[in-house]
């Protein structure tokens, strides 16, 4: 987007406190002030280009970063809840950091009802999420492909021996242990060809 100079740019790092709300409103709306701005003087587009909580991370990326709103609205409400997070990686210090989900309400203002603005409305969760980042070592990979190439032979072995017992009952190959059996009494069939169910 590119920036306009009639714009109205806010940055600003504050403490805040359990449950806060920070309001950006227009002239006259919602605080002591003898100047009015009328409703269809206002415009409250605007966009976000960075919303964090706790330190500033570059690399990290937020719900609302670069987000922009369009619509010629005069109530925009962000709904936020916000999870502390600690991240925790092999070869480096733990990784303290916020991050938040967001809901979003869009209201007009009609016969002069509410205050018109731009309002989030915090919600702090009172349980911490954490994350481990764990890395496989070299040694820890040659044992997982040997086991997979172990389990592939495994396989191959199963569907090797499964083939040959079908083909041999399917082409009769073994009329041989067939009459054995039908002398000694036992019963000729496919399941005395399989051996009591062992291949």
């Amino acid at each position: 987007h590119c920036a306009h100079p009639n714009v109205c740019r806010v940055y600003r790092t504050i403490e805040v406190q359990v449950s806060p709300n920070l309001h950006i409103t227009t002239l006259g709306h919602g605080y002591m002030s003898w100047e009015l701005t009328a409703h269809n003087l206002m415009n409250l587009l605007h966009v976000i280009t960075e919303f964090s909580f706790g330190l500033y991370f570059l690399d990290i990326v937020q719900l609302l970063d670069d987000s922009f709103e369009l619509a010629k609205d005069h109530e925009y409400l962000y709904f936020l809840h916000v999870v502390p997070t600690m991240y925790i990686t092999p070869c480096s210090t733990p990784l303290h950091m916020h991050q938040y989900t967001v809901t979003h309400y869009t209201r007009v203002m009609q016969h002069s009802e509410g205050t018109p603005g731009i309002f989030f409305k915090f919600d702090l969760d009172p349980m911490s999420l954490t994350i481990h980042q764990q890395m496989m070592t070299f040694t820890q990979l040659l044992i997982q492909c040997a086991g997979l190439i172990g389990r592939v032979f495994v396989c191959m072995n199963y569907a090797i021996q499964i083939g040959t017992r079908t083909v041999q009952v399917v082409t009769g190959s073994e009329d041989e242990v067939i009459v054995a059996a039908s002398s000694s009494g036992a019963k000729a069939g496919l399941q005395s060809k399989w051996g009591s169910g062992k291949l």
